[in-house]
């Protein structure tokens, strides 16, 4: 008796968020959910950290500081 195995793909976690913050929706609900976050505790390295992750998925490296 053979058995076969299917061995499914995964995406690594920067690639799944990628994909999902390419949606506007998405990535408007996660932003209000990081900014929510930054008002309760002032982490602004993490607000900041979701606004690249934003604007890399929306093709943002376009203008990205070259000094």
């Amino acid at each position: 008796m053979e058995i076969k195995m299917e061995m499914r793909k995964y995406r690594n976690y920067e690639e799944s968020l990628k994909a999902r913050l390419a949606d506007s929706a998405y990535a408007k609900a996660y932003l209000a959910v990081a900014l929510e976050e930054y008002e309760e505790d002032g982490n602004i390295e993490a607000f900041l950290l979701a606004v690249r992750d934003v604007a890399n998925a929306q093709g943002g490296q376009k203008w990205q500081n070259t000094s």
